[in-house]
């Protein structure tokens, strides 16, 4: 299905002109919710863009809302990326999810790879000073097939990269050695790899279900990428110590400087704003619980003080200044957010509802005309929860004489 498909013609070509000049700040009205990913996904040409919502709650569904459009258009939804905050409280001692460290260290190495990417964060995650970008580089290693590899050197790295040892390896971060196999579930992949060795070379790679223990796939090569976000200097005696589970609010001490999440952009993006009155607010609001928990702990332990907030976190003024050089798009439901934006656009959208459709109690043979009228002016893509209800729908619509097809992108493309 191409853009020209469904794309309001009226809006799309001068916003991306407006878009295209250095430092624009353009706004698009009636992009709410999803209307804003339809937007950024007929928008996106290739180059990078980063979308800022207020909540990370809000980037969840912005992220899985972008991928929905981007599968209904044909296009890859490994273009895709999302960076949560690590939903622990401020100065709170306990390690940040696994999975969330995962999330967060695959973007960052996608966007050392630098492919065109939509990435999705929120205020809260951009905020947040992250692993120095050069740490991190030399943080990386991988496995080849037929490449040699000392596997007490392997072990030592696993170790200083947070991961630990296990019999049998079931979440990410987790490594187990048993003779010539070493199973590494990194933080780069939704399965763990098993490395299988012949002495010091490597023989073998693929990707296993920890539930199954059966072979998904064979790889040529495997990323490991650190589990936790503080990562030790290979040197340092401590190296292979266990990470303690605060250990991430002390990483200021362990660098000479943090990075942020913008530091890793290696090509200006456009940068898409929800509500930036709203993302100023959240990020103001953030503020006040950090300095609150940084209180709390001065108070509980003062012998062992974590690092000020300002050297762990960017403040609203802080993230301007690092976007200030990039074209930005406000994304506003109603009305520009105030004077300095440059040029307004609007984005005609309707609910389903306001059309008369999906509206409890409305006979079915009247949904069926509005389908048709729908039709007779648009192609028209019906969405349902599940294959299950979509073959139902089918059959009803084929019921009544309403020709209907599944959704094949590559058909409409």
């Amino acid at each position: 299905m191409s853009d020209a498909t469904i794309q309001p013609t009226a809006w799309l070509a001068p916003l991306r002109a407006a878009l295209d000049h250095e430092k624009a700040r353009v706004c698009l009205l009636g992009a709410h919710g999803p209307t804003s990913a339809c937007a950024l996904t007929l928008l996106h040409r290739g180059s990078p863009w980063v979308v800022v919502t207020a909540s990370d709650e809000s980037a969840e569904r912005m992220f899985h809302d972008l991928c929905f459009f981007y599968g209904l258009m044909g296009r890859p939804v490994e273009d895709l990326a999302w960076f949560p905050e690590w939903e622990t409280l401020p100065y709170e001692a306990t390690a940040p999810h696994v999975g969330l460290i995962a999330h967060r260290m695959t973007t960052l190495h996608r966007l050392l790879i630098n492919p065109p990417t939509i990435l999705v964060t929120s205020v809260a995650a951009a905020m947040h000073r992250v692993i120095p970008r050069s740490t991190f580089e030399q943080a990386i290693f991988h496995f080849q097939t037929a490449a040699a590899f000392e596997r007490e050197s392997l072990v030592t790295n696993l170790l200083r990269l947070g991961y630990r040892r296990v019999s049998v390896v079931e979440i990410p971060g987790e490594f187990s050695v048993r003779g010539g196999i070493m199973d590494v579930f990194s933080t780069a992949y939704a399965n763990p790899v098993r490395v299988e060795f012949l002495g010091d070379h490597v023989e073998s790679i693929r990707l296993f279900d920890p539930s199954t223990q059966t072979s998904i796939t064979k790889l040529n090569e495997g990323w490991v990428l650190p589990a936790r976000e503080f990562v030790r200097p290979p040197q340092a005696p401590e190296a292979i110590v266990p990470i303690e589970a605060d250990a991430e609010w002390r990483s200021p001490d362990l660098y000479d400087s943090m990075d942020t999440l913008f530091d890793y952009l290696t090509t200006a993006p456009f940068l898409a704003l929800d509500q930036p009155e709203a993302l100023k607010k959240a990020c103001e609001t953030a503020w006040e619980k950090i300095d609150d928990g940084y209180l709390r702990h001065v108070d509980r332990d003062a012998t062992q003080p974590y690092p000020s907030p300002e050297r762990l976190f960017l403040t609203w003024e802080g993230i301007q200044q690092k976007i200030a050089p990039w074209s930005m798009l406000a994304l506003e439901p109603l009305a520009a957010p105030d004077s300095t934006w440059d040029q307004t656009f609007s984005f005609s959208a309707q609910v389903p509802g306001s059309i008369g459709l999906g509206i409890r109690g409305t006979a079915f043979s009247q949904t069926l005309n509005l389908l048709e009228g729908l039709r007779s002016e648009h192609r028209v893509v019906l969405v349902a929860r599940s294959r299950g209800q979509v073959d139902r729908l089918l059959a009803l619509l084929r019921e009544h004489d309403l020709p209907a097809d599944p959704w094949n992108p590559a058909a409409w493309s």
